[in-house]
This record gives C-alpha cells, sequence and structure tokens, in this order.
C-alpha cells in the first residue's frame, strides 16, 4: 500500500519536476486511488472503520507499535482535519524555476515533497514535528524496463490541447501500464537533472524522460493499486521563495529501518 503512494507522489512530484522558463505558478491535481491487492485492502478497510471514531482511531495512534506499524505499511500519519478517508483526495504542486513542493491533500496519510533539482535533492517534510528526512542518494532500484508509444489519441484539458503516452513497464516480472496526457501548450523541459532523483519506494521512473510535454492526466494500473491523477487548476504565478526552502528550525531524521 505505501508503494502505490509513493508512485502518485512521484509521479506528481516530476510533474511539478519539469524544469521550465515559461511557467512558475501553482497546479492542483484530484486523485483517486483504488487499492487491488486483497492484503491492502482488508488493512485499508480496518484504518477507515477506525476514522468512524474519533475514539478509537485516538487510541490506535496513541499506541507507539501500531502506529508505528501502520506508518511502515502507510507512511507518514498525519490525519487532516475531518479526514474520513485514508487515501490521499488530490495534491498540490508549487513550482518555481527548477524547485516544486508536493504536498497531498485529505486523508489520514499525509505527506510534503520539497525537491530542489537545483541542489540534486529532495526531502520529506513533517510541519507538526518540524522535522525533514532526504530522499535523494538513496540505493536505487534496477532500471525499469519501459516502452513508451505515442497515440494518435487527443484530448482537451483545461481548455490544452493534450496527447496521449502508453507506457508499458515490467520490473523483476512485476508489469503496469500507464497512461500520460501530456501537453506542449505550456513550455516545460523536462531535463536529466530530474531522474536522478530518488523518490523513497518509488525511484526508477526514467521513462518519464521519453514523454514530451506537461502530463495533465495520469492513469496508471500496477500489481496493486488504480491510480487516476488529473490536473484540475492551473495557476501562474511564482509562490515565494520561502515555500521553497527547507523550513528554518527543521531539524533531519532518518527514516525508520535505514
Amino acid at each position: 500500500m505505501k508503494r502505490c503512494l509513493c508512485v502518485a507522489v512521484f509521479l506528481l512530484g516530476w510533474t511539478g519536476l519539469l524544469r521550465s522558463e515559461d511557467f512558475d505558478g501553482t497546479m492542483i491535481w484530484s486523485a483517486r486511488i483504488e487499492l487491488t491487492d486483497p492484503e491492502a485492502r482488508e488493512q485499508l478497510a480496518m484504518v477507515e472503520a477506525a476514522l468512524k471514531s474519533p475514539e478509537l482511531l485516538a487510541m490506535l495512534l496513541d499506541n507507539p507499535q501500531v502506529r508505528g506499524v501502520l506508518e511502515q505499511k502507510l507512511g507518514p500519519i498525519n490525519p487532516a482535519a475531518g479526514a474520513t478517508r485514508v487515501l490521499p483526495t488530490g495534491f498540490t504542486v508549487q513550482i518555481k524555476g527548477p524547485r516544486a513542493l508536493v504536498r497531498t491533500e485529505g486523508g489520514l496519510v499525509s505527506r510534503e515533497v520539497l525537491a530542489l533539482a537545483d541542489k540534486n535533492a529532495a526531502y520529506a517534510l513533517d510541519r507538526r514535528a518540524k522535522t525533514y528526512q532526504r530522499l535523494a542518494g538513496q540505493t536505487r532500484r534496477p532500471s525499469v524496463k519501459a516502452k513508451v508509444t505515442r497515440t494518435p489519441d487527443t484530448a482537451t484539458l483545461l481548455g490544452y490541447a493534450c496527447h496521449r503516452y502508453l507506457v508499458e513497464t515490467e520490473e523483476g516480472g512485476s508489469k503496469a501500464r500507464f497512461s500520460v496526457w501530456t501537453t506542449t501548450a505550456i513550455k516545460a523541459d523536462n531535463t536529466g537533472a530530474f531522474k536522478g532523483l530518488q523518490w523513497a519506494d518509488a525511484g526508477g521512473f526514467d521513462f518519464l524522460a521519453q514523454v514530451e510535454g506537461l502530463p495533465l492526466k495520469i492513469e496508471a494500473a500496477t500489481p496493486e493499486a488504480k491510480i487516476a491523477l488529473l490536473a484540475t487548476r492551473i495557476t501562474p504565478g511564482a509562490p515565494p521563495d520561502a515555500v521553497l526552502t527547507l523550513p528554518a528550525g527543521f531539524k533531519e531524521t532518518r527514516s525508520s529501518g535505514r
């Protein structure tokens, strides 16, 4: 389950990390994640049942052992106010030059990733604990074998003409399919500077460098989940520099299991 979240965040991160002289601003995405693995679905149902009872949820999260098991499977748990679902319902990506901040919206599992391509580094931020974890420079998995095909399919998304790329990947016998709808109307140069970033457990998506243009819709079918990401708003205008720097006073921590 944790890996499917990482895949979703990675895809949004890559979208925000398209170095561009022509676009600085904010992209808002909706997200729909459907787990297909039976064990993961069972775990998800258990936690979502707890969300209906604030007392039960507090009891679970106050138990270090239970919380540790959940975070190992799901990722950092920071419940959004009034959350009734575990998985995120959307993402916000703020972009300025080679820097981007990707923030999940809604759900029990929240995640903020600050990517600084000019420093070849990415960080997971925990604002509640005032800590960060460095994500770049982790052990890289073998490259994914990928077949990328530009299809004749077209669509108009947010007023921009888009083409669909079909991507079929295989890694260690595990296959996945991606549909990536991109537009070249918003100029973006996906340089190799971003391929070196390792996003938690979701590294190895070098095939994205073969997709031309800015993605506005991404659909993924993996052995664990079906993921649909759709850009719902694009607002030009660079965010403040302070948004795209490590917050003052935050301390570095190491991810459990490393």
